[in-house]
């Protein structure tokens, strides 16, 4: 009866034990069961954010692909517009010296003071684009002139040369009665076109216009050699030139011309060119400055992206290690639960048992003690038979 009393009771104790442990793996199971919740949820949120992160990303990438593009399309345009204005001017500097040195020849410079001096010859006149050697070819001497507005200048200026044993040319203008400018017909057919339909006054100066007409009214220009030859010998009335600076006149012929015309309106036309060059080139070099700036931005942009999508891509794969260490901690507590819970059956069951024998013992333990007083009566009684019998054989024997 103990040894079953003590029995229950370890049996008992176990169980109690195994409720306790139960209980326990119960309460981390239902929290690993939440943790494992908000670990799935906070995954998908850094998926999501992830997927945006990676957008912005291929975004700034591409925003840097083409910053990086255009950058590089500024730095060749101001690259090309700085090499523009060294051309331009260096090509103003060199015409302006060529006409600096055509101002000082033939006297022009001894004559820029003397009244009635309108200027040279080449400081009053512009021309049409492409038609430079034309005129060179039919002013001739010309070019070298300086014009005057009148005979009684022209006296004085030719003085001002002899005084001081300088060589110069001097060009006045014509008389309204005397012949000039187209005033004959060109032969039918003729492709030839007047050179004086193409050179005119710098600002409408008649002195200009009429010496103009005088020097350059019946020269012709045409294509070929062949046709300058040929209205040459047709017509010795005409000075006949041709593109490229050949001369067919009455007076000689010469061919192409390697001097090229410079007027103060080519000069100045130079010296715009070579300004509108500074500024353009100017004007990349900002656009320059602008695009590296941009440049550096987007480059700096997409370095920020790339660093928060690296941070996004190490804390969700921290998240994913935690979501599996949860997943693993959940099935491993589910693993113990099944064990514990199938110890505790077997514990309910030895309790069970350990009870039923308790109450089976506490049952027949009266009829058992009853037993054992009437076997100890009759171990008693054997006892004074035994004593009494030994007495009687003694007796007996006696």
């Amino acid at each position: 009866s103990d040894a079953a009393s003590d029995a229950a009771a370890r049996a008992g104790q176990d169980l109690a034990d195994l409720d306790d442990r139960l209980g326990d793996l119960e309460q981390r199971h239902a929290a690993a069961a939440v943790k494992a919740d908000l670990l799935a949820q906070e995954a998908g949120g850094l998926d999501e954010t992830t997927i945006r992160l990676d957008a912005d990303v291929a975004a700034q990438t591409a925003g840097l692909e083409d910053a990086a593009e255009r950058a590089t399309l500024a730095e060749r345009a101001a690259d090309k517009a700085e090499q523009l204005r060294h051309h331009t001017a260096a090509r103003a500097d060199a015409l302006e010296r060529a006409w600096r040195d055509m101002q000082g020849a033939h006297g022009r410079e001894l004559l820029r003071n003397v009244d009635g001096v309108v200027g040279s010859l080449m400081d009053l006149v512009e021309l049409d684009p492409g038609w430079e050697s034309a005129f060179e070819a039919a002013a001739g001497a010309g070019m070298a002139a300086v014009v005057v507005d009148s005979r009684r200048s022209a006296h004085q200026a030719l003085d001002t040369l002899r005084a001081q044993g300088v060589t110069g040319a001097v060009l006045t203008p014509r008389d309204a009665t005397s012949p000039g400018h187209e005033v004959a017909l060109l032969p039918a057919g003729s492709q030839a076109q007047w050179v004086r339909r193409h050179v005119r006054a710098r600002a409408g100066d008649d002195v200009a216009e009429s010496v103009l007409d005088a020097l350059v009214g019946r020269a012709v220009r045409v294509d070929g050699w062949d046709e300058a030859i040929d209205l040459s010998l047709e017509r010795d009335d005409l000075v006949v030139v041709t593109p490229e600076g050949d001369r067919f006149a009455a007076s000689g012929w010469r061919v192409r011309s390697q001097n090229n015309v410079v007027t103060a309106a080519v000069v100045e036309e130079a010296q715009q060119r070579a300004v509108a060059a500074a500024v353009a080139a100017d004007a990349t070099r900002a656009e320059l400055s602008v695009s590296r700036a941009n440049l550096a931005r987007a480059q700096d942009g997409r370095a920020a992206a790339v660093r928060a999508a690296d941070r996004q891509a190490s804390q969700r794969t921290s998240t994913v290690a935690d979501v599996d260490r949860t997943a693993a901690e959940q099935r491993r507590l589910g693993d113990e639960l099944v064990a514990v819970r199938q110890r505790r059956a077997a514990a309910q069951q030895r309790l069970n048992e350990a009870d039923a024998e308790v109450q089976r013992l506490s049952t027949v333990l009266p009829q058992l003690e009853e037993a054992a007083a009437a076997w100890q009566s009759l171990a008693h009684r054997r006892n004074e038979t035994r004593a009494l019998r030994q007495d009687l054989e003694g007796r007996h024997a006696g």
